[in-house]
């Protein structure tokens, strides 16, 4: 097997991230190496991860059989970055940041440890996902060392009750941003809405790889020659929409980018932000906005910023009105949403305000390895 670094990004959720690595000693080979990257946790994770380790005792394919506890080793930032001690070959490493660095930065801190390491691919695995069975990384392995011009591809993922979930997607644009924040899908004639939508559910009936825009970030496996042409994840990304600007880069670079529905992965969605869905809101804009800023002109940036601003100060009009007319009850829950698109709304004329009149900052280089 070619060796293969999987990566999990922490933040505040070993809960999570306990069960998504039973799934990779399950079911991941013998040439894997899973690397926790913890991003400035409070909870105790690293220690509760650690104790999970110390006390695994069930059979796995990347282990010795019976062997009782994961060997892991624990390095900071500087440290991990330029590779950990060489000889050290535990199949555990927690890398400690020791401060929240966002999706991107997470992850860029265990892709330059695997780098290193010389890793001949890397795997992005959230830490409220899961792999289901042991195809789940071998099917995607296999499709990459038979495609050498593919860069990334992904699986089909599901939700804990077994229904499909959106596993890749297309490359933003205006239409398609309109359609996210105004349902214009619910008119387009059904054959035509799968190209229209930002995210997609793969048909069930298709079980042969084929090529797409992105996977989610979710579940992705990329090439390490890859990254190191391209360059890696964009820092400026906090959150959401990194993966998508990573693709678009490798497009343009020539690399290929693919679903292989034979790979299945459970995915909770959302794992980090389960109290705090505005704020899941605020990056994704905040993202989207950016991507238009680096890859679009600076009249499409402005489009979309002022969609946001349309689409936030309807919902809020509307919800406002709901507040006063509904019961008790169901005014609480009208409560929440008009705060949210209230948010969104300040944060939209907050872009608009910060755009007029300055440079668009979204045109820097890449970050290298």
């Amino acid at each position: 097997m070619p060796k293969t670094v999987i990566i999990i990004v922490n933040w505040n959720g070993w809960r999570d991230t306990v069960e998504c690595l039973s799934s990779v000693y399950k079911y991941a080979g013998t040439g894997c190496e899973a690397v926790v990257v913890d991003n400035g946790s409070q909870d105790g994770s690293v220690g509760k991860i650690a104790q999970w380790a110390s006390e695994y005792a069930e059979d796995a394919t990347f282990l010795p059989a019976l062997l009782k506890g994961i060997p892991l080793v624990r390095y900071d930032r500087p440290a991990a970055e330029q590779g950990g001690v060489k000889a050290d070959r535990s199949p555990l490493v927690i890398i400690e940041t020791g401060e929240n660095l966002g999706f991107a930065g997470g992850n860029n801190v265990g892709i330059r440890y695997a780098l290193s390491r010389r890793a001949d691919y890397i795997l992005l695995l959230n830490n409220d996902a899961a792999l289901l069975n042991r195809d789940s990384l071998a099917s995607l392995l296999a499709f990459m060392e038979g495609m050498p011009k593919a860069g990334a591809c992904g699986g089909r993922l599901f939700y804990q009750n077994g229904t499909a979930q959106q596993s890749y997607g297309n490359f933003p644009s205006i239409a398609r941003t309109l359609g996210y924040l105004f349902p214009l899908q619910r008119i387009i004639p059904v054959s035509f809405r799968k190209s229209f939508r930002s995210n997609v559910v793969p048909d069930p009936l298709v079980q042969e790889p084929f090529p797409i825009d992105y996977p989610s970030g979710a579940f992705f496996l990329v090439r390490a020659r890859t990254i190191r042409e391209l360059g890696m994840l964009d820092e400026r990304y906090f959150m959401y929409v990194e993966e998508t600007d990573w693709c678009f880069r490798m497009k343009q670079a020539g690399w290929d980018r693919y679903c292989v529905p034979r790979a299945t992965a459970m995915h909770k969605v959302a794992g980090s932000f389960r109290k705090g869905p505005s704020r899941m809101h605020i990056y994704f804009m905040e993202s989207l906005i950016r991507y238009f800023g680096k890859h679009f002109s600076r009249r499409e940036q402005q489009t979309v910023i002022a969609a946001f601003l349309l689409r936030s100060s309807l919902a809020a009009i509307g919800w406002r009105i709901a507040c006063f007319l509904l019961p008790k009850g169901q005014a609480d829950s009208a409560q929440k949403r008009l705060d949210h698109w209230v948010l969104v709304r300040r944060k939209s004329a907050e872009a608009m305000r910060g755009f007029r009149g300055h440079q668009n900052p979204c045109k820097e280089a890449a970050i290298r390895p």
